[in-house]
């Protein structure tokens, strides 16, 4: 809405007509208007400060102007790694390059083995408990 009206601060940005269409989709997932969306943002952002059992990994382009910086550092906090790749925008939502690939997957083994691990333990308890 800054963007929209003239008084972001934040660069690279949109266009004010690209921002408006921007937000009419965005407002598209929220029919209860602008208290929903809060609703959502605000659930978001209280359950990041809970301990997250699921690892969770951002992909993001440094000069994303849908998702831009200021935007990644709250969530930079709690998630357990976030690969921001340079000269890159929105796209990268899309598609990845190769070279992205051999930085994420190392990450993404171990974070799936200690899910699949955590998921074992977890069955064992409750036959335990069962029993």
């Amino acid at each position: 809405r800054a963007v929209i009206n003239g008084t972001s601060d934040v660069d690279p940005r949109h266009e004010p007509q690209r921002a408006q269409e921007i937000l009419a989709n965005q407002l598209s997932y929220f029919p209860g208007g602008d208290a929903e969306m809060a609703a959502a943002r605000d659930f978001v952002e209280n359950s990041a400060s809970y301990p997250a059992w699921v690892p969770t990994f951002v992909v993001a382009g440094a000069l994303d102007k849908n998702v831009p910086l200021h935007v990644l550092m709250p969530l930079m906090g709690w998630v357990d790694r976030t690969l921001v790749l340079g000269e890159r925008g929105h796209e990268v939502q899309a598609v990845l390059k190769d070279q992205d690939y051999d930085e994420i997957m190392p990450w993404l083994r171990k974070a799936v083995r200690g899910q699949e691990e955590t998921e074992k333990e977890l069955l064992e308890m409750q036959k335990r408990s069962k029993s």
